[in-house]
Protein backbone atom coordinates (compact mmCIF):
# COMPACT_ATOMS: atom_id res chain seq x y z
CA UNK A 1 0.00 0.00 0.00
CA UNK A 2 2.78 2.42 0.92
CA UNK A 3 4.59 1.75 -2.38
CA UNK A 4 1.34 2.30 -4.27
CA UNK A 5 0.80 5.70 -2.62
CA UNK A 6 4.39 6.73 -3.38
CA UNK A 7 3.79 5.96 -7.07
CA UNK A 8 0.49 7.82 -6.94
CA UNK A 9 2.10 10.89 -5.37
CA UNK A 10 4.98 10.77 -7.87
CA UNK A 11 2.41 10.64 -10.68
CA UNK A 12 0.59 13.65 -9.29
CA UNK A 13 3.80 15.62 -8.81
CA UNK A 14 4.29 15.56 -12.60
CA UNK A 15 1.38 17.99 -12.80
CA UNK A 16 2.55 20.29 -9.98
CA UNK A 17 3.35 23.11 -12.40
CA UNK A 18 -0.16 23.04 -13.90
CA UNK A 19 -2.42 25.94 -12.98
CA UNK A 20 -5.05 23.50 -11.66
CA UNK A 21 -2.75 21.48 -9.35
CA UNK A 22 -3.40 23.60 -6.21
CA UNK A 23 -7.17 23.23 -6.80
CA UNK A 24 -6.72 19.46 -7.17
CA UNK A 25 -4.79 19.29 -3.90
CA UNK A 26 -7.51 21.40 -2.23
CA UNK A 27 -10.08 18.86 -3.43
CA UNK A 28 -7.94 16.00 -2.13
CA UNK A 29 -7.63 17.83 1.19
CA UNK A 30 -11.43 17.91 1.40
CA UNK A 31 -11.66 14.22 0.47
CA UNK A 32 -8.98 13.46 3.06
CA UNK A 33 -11.59 14.14 5.76
CA UNK A 34 -13.31 10.93 4.65
CA UNK A 35 -10.48 8.78 3.40
CA UNK A 36 -6.83 8.96 4.30
CA UNK A 37 -5.15 9.34 0.93
CA UNK A 38 -1.67 10.56 1.75
CA UNK A 39 -0.63 13.33 4.07
CA UNK A 40 -1.73 16.51 2.32
CA UNK A 41 1.61 18.09 3.22
CA UNK A 42 3.23 15.68 0.75
CA UNK A 43 1.10 17.22 -2.01
CA UNK A 44 1.38 20.80 -0.72
CA UNK A 45 5.16 20.93 -1.04
CA UNK A 46 5.32 20.32 -4.84
CA UNK A 47 2.44 22.75 -5.36
CA UNK A 48 4.35 25.47 -3.53
CA UNK A 49 7.63 24.61 -5.27
CA UNK A 50 5.92 24.93 -8.65
CA UNK A 51 4.12 28.17 -7.74
CA UNK A 52 6.62 29.93 -5.46
CA UNK A 53 5.24 33.42 -6.02
CA UNK A 54 1.74 32.24 -5.03
CA UNK A 55 2.70 30.21 -1.97
CA UNK A 56 0.26 32.06 0.31
CA UNK A 57 -2.68 31.52 -2.03
CA UNK A 58 -1.72 27.90 -2.77
CA UNK A 59 -1.58 27.05 0.94
CA UNK A 60 -4.84 28.94 1.57
CA UNK A 61 -6.78 26.96 -1.07
CA UNK A 62 -5.52 23.70 0.41
CA UNK A 63 -6.46 24.94 3.90
CA UNK A 64 -9.93 25.83 2.66
CA UNK A 65 -10.37 22.37 1.13
CA UNK A 66 -9.36 20.72 4.39
CA UNK A 67 -11.74 22.88 6.45
CA UNK A 68 -14.65 22.27 4.07
CA UNK A 69 -14.06 18.53 4.15
CA UNK A 70 -13.97 18.56 7.96
CA UNK A 71 -17.19 20.58 8.15
CA UNK A 72 -18.99 18.22 5.78
CA UNK A 73 -17.77 15.20 7.75
CA UNK A 74 -18.89 16.73 11.05
CA UNK A 75 -22.28 17.58 9.50
CA UNK A 76 -22.80 14.04 8.22
CA UNK A 77 -21.88 12.60 11.62
CA UNK A 78 -24.27 15.06 13.29
CA UNK A 79 -27.11 13.99 10.98
CA UNK A 80 -26.47 10.23 10.75
CA UNK A 81 -24.74 9.56 14.08
CA UNK A 82 -22.86 6.46 15.08
CA UNK A 83 -24.28 4.39 12.20
CA UNK A 84 -22.38 6.63 9.79
CA UNK A 85 -19.17 6.19 11.79
CA UNK A 86 -19.53 2.43 12.04
CA UNK A 87 -20.13 2.18 8.30
CA UNK A 88 -17.40 4.52 7.02
CA UNK A 89 -14.89 4.38 9.90
CA UNK A 90 -15.48 0.92 11.40
CA UNK A 91 -12.41 0.77 13.64
CA UNK A 92 -12.13 4.43 14.56
CA UNK A 93 -13.89 4.18 17.92
CA UNK A 94 -11.42 1.50 19.02
CA UNK A 95 -8.25 3.42 18.18
CA UNK A 96 -6.18 5.29 20.72
CA UNK A 97 -6.63 8.48 18.67
CA UNK A 98 -10.35 8.25 19.44
CA UNK A 99 -9.87 8.32 23.21
CA UNK A 100 -7.12 10.93 23.03
CA UNK A 101 -9.27 13.19 20.84
CA UNK A 102 -12.32 12.62 23.04
CA UNK A 103 -10.40 13.63 26.16
CA UNK A 104 -8.78 16.63 24.46
CA UNK A 105 -12.03 17.94 22.98
CA UNK A 106 -13.82 17.40 26.28
CA UNK A 107 -11.21 19.57 28.03
CA UNK A 108 -10.68 22.23 25.35
CA UNK A 109 -13.73 22.24 23.05
CA UNK A 110 -13.43 24.17 19.80
CA UNK A 111 -9.96 25.40 20.70
CA UNK A 112 -8.88 21.78 21.09
CA UNK A 113 -10.12 20.97 17.59
CA UNK A 114 -8.09 23.88 16.23
CA UNK A 115 -4.99 22.67 18.05
CA UNK A 116 -5.46 19.12 16.77
CA UNK A 117 -5.82 20.55 13.25
CA UNK A 118 -2.56 22.43 13.72
CA UNK A 119 -0.74 19.33 14.92
CA UNK A 120 0.94 16.71 12.74
CA UNK A 121 -1.65 14.13 13.80
CA UNK A 122 -4.70 13.17 11.71
CA UNK A 123 -7.82 15.09 12.69
CA UNK A 124 -10.39 12.48 11.61
CA UNK A 125 -11.27 11.24 15.09
CA UNK A 126 -11.55 14.78 16.49
CA UNK A 127 -13.85 15.92 13.67
CA UNK A 128 -16.05 12.83 14.07
CA UNK A 129 -16.26 13.42 17.83
CA UNK A 130 -17.15 17.07 17.20
CA UNK A 131 -19.96 15.86 14.93
CA UNK A 132 -21.22 13.38 17.52
CA UNK A 133 -21.15 16.14 20.14
CA UNK A 134 -23.19 18.24 17.70
CA UNK A 135 -20.61 21.00 17.76
CA UNK A 136 -21.73 23.89 15.59
CA UNK A 137 -20.60 23.16 12.01
CA UNK A 138 -19.34 26.73 11.53
CA UNK A 139 -17.21 26.35 14.66
CA UNK A 140 -15.81 23.09 13.29
CA UNK A 141 -15.08 24.80 9.98
CA UNK A 142 -13.34 27.80 11.57
CA UNK A 143 -11.39 25.72 14.11
CA UNK A 144 -9.99 23.53 11.34
CA UNK A 145 -9.51 26.53 9.06
CA UNK A 146 -7.41 28.38 11.65
CA UNK A 147 -5.39 25.31 12.68
CA UNK A 148 -4.67 24.20 9.13
CA UNK A 149 -4.04 27.79 8.00
CA UNK A 150 -1.23 28.19 10.52
CA UNK A 151 0.17 24.76 9.71
CA UNK A 152 0.01 24.96 5.91
CA UNK A 153 1.05 28.60 5.62
CA UNK A 154 4.09 27.95 7.81
CA UNK A 155 5.01 24.90 5.77
CA UNK A 156 4.57 26.82 2.50
CA UNK A 157 6.64 29.71 3.86
CA UNK A 158 9.39 27.30 4.88
CA UNK A 159 9.41 25.66 1.43
CA UNK A 160 9.98 29.05 -0.21
CA UNK A 161 12.07 30.92 2.38
CA UNK A 162 13.78 28.30 4.57
CA UNK A 163 14.02 25.00 2.69
CA UNK A 164 17.13 24.01 4.65
CA UNK A 165 14.91 23.64 7.74
CA UNK A 166 12.73 21.13 5.89
CA UNK A 167 15.83 19.34 4.59
CA UNK A 168 17.21 19.03 8.10
CA UNK A 169 14.04 17.23 9.27
CA UNK A 170 13.88 15.16 6.06
CA UNK A 171 10.58 16.74 5.03
CA UNK A 172 12.04 18.05 1.81
CA UNK A 173 14.79 16.17 -0.02
CA UNK A 174 17.65 18.32 -1.28
CA UNK A 175 16.86 17.33 -4.85
CA UNK A 176 13.47 19.07 -4.61
CA UNK A 177 14.90 22.54 -4.16
CA UNK A 178 15.25 24.72 -7.22
CA UNK A 179 16.74 28.17 -7.03
CA UNK A 180 14.06 30.82 -7.68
Amino acid sequence: MKEHSHKWVAGLEKFAESWWYPALVAGLAAADAFIFIVPIEVLLVPAVLAHRKRWVLTAFWITLGSALGAAVLAYLVTVYGSEFILHFFPGLMHERAWQDSLDYLHRHGVLGLGIISLSPFPQHAAVVIAGLAQMNIFKVFFAVLVGRFIKYEFLAWAVVHAPWVLEKFHILPKTKIKKP
